[in-house]
């Protein structure tokens, strides 16, 4: 299908049905909601499924305008018209068919297919329309700063430069003497948002913002209220003509609840790093510790008395014991191995020490050395027992020697 075809048929349905949405909401200058110092922008909502990455990159650039041309409210009114949406659409798209290099990528692009990470992040660094954008900005004495930021699943998905790239922009955006504006396109699981960071310094004033083309209440979001949230999905959709497949029901839930409870704690995260309250890197590796005994607590139900494995005579307590030391030496082997540990998370916490000491969650970091006790008792116990499977033995040498090397870390941190 043609790009002028396509245009022609997604402006017919947006013109004669679901524009009204949108226009109800600008007469009423209905823009902002606020909670636990987020500030939710209502945009154009999005109606064909996959565009949200446009729409982050479309809702990021009003922004820009609003900011940078003193607060004029006609921004926020573009942000939800349908014709400003289209236009940029159009202009992004061509602008990647005809430039971006990597051209098999381009077919996901086709029939208002998704915006890859690839694509955005060729399109920020290399688009003539941003550098016309920090310019506009420049021209205010504001410095703009853009960066896409991944998290899905649960987990940041960034690699060790990512993070001291983000590390950087949160000292420049607090350690500035001028204005800066700092626009970090999320990709979470499914779904692209944007959320914003302005500092004013004539006003000594920070502000943070979510954009999202999905709409959903951010009262909801935060507070996790997933029924109403999925209701709202259901009755767009509804609203929209889609029929869902029975089969493919459950699914699509699954995936729409772990895409909204991303959204949530990827902006928690965000604002909270940006208020100086935490940093990445620490949230990060208590994720994965929290990750590992959750892993752990699935071999060991009740892993503080379970770990118990001191020798004795006894038949009966030789063969429980046995069990215990076949499911810890699969854990070791084949979920953490210590390879794993020492790279994902000793290599940080040594890396970060400064930002451990002083955000690292203390009770928590006493229930990770109660673990490695209990884990290093244990498997010195184990060593007896097995000493003629060598592999075994020095696996578990080398766990040792990583845990106790980050309980060292976790009681200078504790």
């Amino acid at each position: 299908m043609s790009v002028n075809i396509l245009k022609e048929i997604v402006e017919e349905i947006i013109l004669e049905v679901l524009e009204h949405n949108n226009w109800d909401r600008i007469k009423s200058n209905n823009y902002f909601q606020e909670k636990d110092e987020i500030i939710q922008v209502k945009v154009y909502d999005q109606y064909s499924d996959s565009l949200c990455g446009f729409h982050s990159l479309f809702n990021a650039f009003c922004m820009i305008d609003y900011f940078s041309k003193d607060y004029n409210e006609q921004y926020l009114a573009s942000l939800n018209q349908s014709s400003n949406f289209w236009s940029f659409y159009y202009s992004t798209y061509r602008f990647l068919v005809d430039q971006y290099p990597n051209k098999q990528d381009l077919k996901y692009l086709d029939n208002l297919g998704p915006l890859e990470r690839s694509h955005l992040e060729f399109f920020i660094e290399q688009s003539e329309f941003v550098l016309v954008k920090k310019n506009q900005c420049s021209q205010k004495k504001i410095d703009l700063i853009l960066f896409p930021f991944y998290y899905g699943f649960g987990i940041v998905q960034l690699s060790e430069e990512q993070v001291d790239q983000f590390n950087q922009i949160v000292n420049q955006f607090n350690q500035s003497q001028k204005d800066i504006l700092v626009i970090v396109f999320t990709g979470t699981t499914n779904h692209w948002i944007t959320y914003i960071a302005y500092k004013d310094c004539l006003n000594n004033q920070k502000k943070f913002y979510f954009l999202d083309s999905a709409n959903l209440s951010l009262n909801d979001l935060l507070d996790e209220n997933l029924d109403a949230m999925l209701s709202e999905i259901q009755n767009k959709q509804k609203d929209r003509g889609v029929q869902e497949k029975k089969d493919s029901r459950e699914s699509s839930i699954h995936t729409a609840i772990t895409s909204l409870k991303d959204r949530k704690t990827v902006l928690n995260l965000l604002n909270n790093c940006f208020l100086e309250k935490v940093r990445l890197e620490v949230c990060m590796i208590e994720n994965q510790f929290k990750e590992m005994l959750v892993t752990f607590t699935e071999y060991f139900p009740n892993w503080q008395e379970q770990l118990d494995l001191s020798l004795v005579d006894e038949l009966s307590q030789k063969e429980k014991n046995q069990l215990k030391i076949e499911i810890l030496v699969t854990f070791i082997k084949y979920e953490y191995r210590p390879q794993v540990i020492e790279h994902d998370i000793l290599k940080v916490m040594k890396k970060y020490s400064h930002d451990f000491q002083k955000y690292f969650d203390k009770n928590f970091g006493k229930l990770i050395i109660q673990w490695i006790d209990l884990n290093q008792l244990s498997l010195q116990n184990i060593k007896n027992v097995i000493s003629e499977d060598q592999e075994i033995i020095n696996m578990i040498d080398k766990y040792i020697g990583v845990i106790q090397e980050i309980r060292i870390l976790l009681q200078q941190f504790c």
